[in-house]
């Protein structure tokens, strides 16, 4: 004998819910409104399907908020130089500008990024591994204009 399906209550902060097969869409509260809405019994499996679609949303928003982690100076300059598709930073900024940076370890500005930590070297050093006279704005990481 099959055993019935548990239903756990869900009280609903909503005016409505529509229920379809094996998901579940709730509609947000309307502007305003203080009602608690209805209690409402969701079967086991919808009640699933809303319960792992807030994990996800959850999930979504920490991955969000995460800082993004950019390779150390020395290790990013070895990757941009065996690259070696760069002769200028007008050409890296060409490059990012066409959305060609798919690398989430190379930060888009690293004069900025590695300048505030202290280490950058200047373009010519950055792309080409050359050290040479650089102007002191590109070598504090100060924005351009």
């Amino acid at each position: 004998r099959a055993l019935p399906t548990q239903q756990r209550p869900l009280r609903l902060n909503t005016a409505r819910i529509v229920v379809g097969a094996g998901s579940v869409d709730v509609a947000g509260p309307e502007e305003g409104s203080k009602d608690q809405g209805p209690l409402v019994y969701l079967e086991e499996q919808d009640y699933l399907a809303l319960y792992r679609s807030e994990m996800e949303e959850t999930y979504r928003q920490s991955i969000l908020r995460r800082r993004p982690r950019f390779l150390p100076f020395g290790e990013c300059v070895k990757w941009v130089q065996a690259m070696g598709i760069w002769d200028d930073q007008e050409e890296w900024e060409d490059w990012i500008a066409n959305g060609e940076k798919r690398n989430p370890y190379i930060p888009s500005r690293p004069d900025e990024y590695y300048g505030r930590q202290g280490v950058w070297k200047g373009w010519s050093y950055f792309l080409l591994g050359v050290e040479d006279s650089v102007d002191e704005e590109s070598q504090r990481g100060v924005p351009r204009n």
